[in-house]
């Protein structure tokens, strides 16, 4: 069986808030304030800004958290673990779609541990498996009329 390509996972940060301590204190501040944001800008000292947001913390106000931004290219990584994190939403998620993105060239799958854990024939079984499927796959992308 020659095709086989295992995912390697990977994490790129692609965009993140700069000085998210500083926007987290200043979308919370207008909450409690009736001064300007640019008055509460530049109220805003270092110290401030720690100290407003360990109280927001230890007041359990979190929600002035979600005004910081970090997005992360995840990649490699199962559909199960996917659905894991974005079932249990902490965050915003677009997702690469099975329904517009071919994988006729680039068919990527896990071997699961417990798999792994029953030996090299267990193993081979699995990839062969996996190879029959995308052999299916393919089959049905031409029999739909599928580009890519």
């Amino acid at each position: 069986m020659s095709f086989r390509r295992v995912f390697m996972p990977t994490v790129t940060l692609l965009a993140y808030t700069p000085d998210p301590a500083r926007t987290v204190a200043c979308a919370a501040k207008l909450c409690y304030s009736s001064s300007s944001i640019n008055d509460l800008r530049e109220g805003l000292t270092d110290e401030k800004v720690k100290s407003f947001v360990e109280m927001l913390s230890d007041l359990g106000h979190a929600s002035p958290i979600e005004h910081a931004s970090f997005t992360f290219a995840v990649e490699g990584v199962s559909r199960v673990l996917l659905a894991q994190l974005s079932r249990h939403r902490i965050a915003s998620f677009s997702v690469q779609s099975q329904r517009y993105v071919s994988l006729a060239e680039n068919f990527s799958y896990i071997v699961p541990p417990a798999i792994k854990a029953l030996g090299e024939e267990a193993e081979r079984r699995y990839a062969d498996q996996m190879s029959q499927m995308h052999a299916w796959y393919v089959q049905w992308q031409q029999d739909l009329g599928a580009k890519g």
